[in-house]
């Protein structure tokens, strides 16, 4: 009888072995150097409420007032893909700032055909 190490997994027949994947790095382990030089934690939703907040503007929609879902899942997709590269300049040791943070939502805005909300 073989000994089994306790690290060792056993699988059943035609179960995929374990995937290790790189770990992304948390937003909380970032901060944001404001404009008056202060220093915040990086939150996803501060980027997330901007998007929203420049929508509104542009579609001309009241505060309250519900998204569509197609337009609410556009805006969460690019909040997402500018936390992705936020938090992958961060892990690069960039230092983060409110006004480039900013830059890249308007880029990003634009290379997804919203140029009316980046202005």
């Amino acid at each position: 009888m073989k000994k089994q190490h306790p690290e060792s997994t056993v699988l059943e027949a035609g179960a995929a072995a374990p995937v290790k994947t790189k770990k992304l790095p948390q937003e909380t382990e970032y901060t944001v150097v404001k404009r008056n030089g202060t220093l915040v934690p990086f939150r996803r939703d501060r980027i997330l409420k901007a998007l929203e907040a420049a929508f509104r503007d542009t579609k001309m929609m009241a505060a309250g007032a519900p998204f569509e879902a197609d337009l609410l899942k556009a805006i969460s997709h690019i909040a997402d893909l500018v936390v992705k590269q936020v938090l992958h300049l961060a892990s690069k040791g960039a230092s983060l700032t409110v006004e480039g943070i900013q830059d890249m939502v308007e880029v990003t805005l634009m290379k997804n055909s919203c140029h009316d909300v980046a202005r």
